[in-house]
């Protein structure tokens, strides 16, 4: 009796496969591969929202001034069999290299930012940077409110970031170039406080379980 084994190339080639299902299935949500797992992501807390929010004001001048473009909803493509993520905010250049409409390739981002959810801490902390880096996202913000840090995680390699700033929220954190910027973190100390909200309402509902997870079967 013959046996067939699966290699993690072929396990891996399905994975995406199957996320490009998930997501014509669900248009509007947020699904993301992570180490083969299909994660369909819970609407953000008013933390998250509101962190994001403040990103954003502290990168704007800069952004306007180079005149690049940030993206709250963008897919990173990080290689044809590797993952896929949606961060919470991404800053590229003008005419990035695109795969079709919706992803953009990692390497012609110039920030890419996390922030840490209570459902999916170990991916936010050790599962996208080390991804991130294989890819040669040039840089990744993580910022953890409930650790009340933020990590800027730079000089991408094959086998993860060479390099890793972790300050305090309240300190400041230096992006190195194109950035040349110092930002003030003092303004996330407190952004947004997890209280349940409406999920009709604009900045989403609280996250209470986790988001949903499989990985394809057969």
């Amino acid at each position: 009796m013959s046996t067939t084994h699966r290699s993690p190339s072929t396990d891996r080639g399905r994975a995406v496969t199957m996320w490009d299902r998930a997501r014509s299935l669900l248009p509007g949500h947020r699904v993301e591969l992570i180490d083969g797992r299909i994660v369909v992501n819970d609407a953000p807390t008013r933390r998250q929202t509101e962190l994001v929010a403040t990103l954003l004001k502290l990168l704007a001048d800069k952004v306007v001034e180079q005149g690049w473009t940030v993206h709250t909803d963008i897919t990173v493509f990080l290689g044809a069999r590797a993952d896929r993520y949606v961060p919470d905010l991404v800053v590229v250049p003008r005419g990035p290299r695109m795969r079709g409409a919706g992803e953009v390739h990692g390497e012609d981002t110039h920030l890419v930012v996390d922030v840490v959810a209570a459902c999916s801490v170990h991916d936010d902390r050790v599962t996208k940077p080390r991804e991130h880096a294989r890819a040669g996202v040039p840089l990744h913000l993580v910022v953890d409110p409930e650790a009340g840090t933020a990590t800027l995680h730079s000089l991408p390699a094959d086998e993860g970031y060479r390099r890793h700033v972790r300050a305090d929220l309240g300190t400041p954190v230096q992006l190195p170039e194109p950035w040349a910027l110092t930002l003030d973190t003092r303004s996330l100390i407190g952004s947004g406080e997890p209280k349940p909200i409406h999920p009709a309402s604009f900045v989403g509902a609280e996250c209470v379980a986790c988001t949903s997870r499989w990985r394809p079967s057969g």
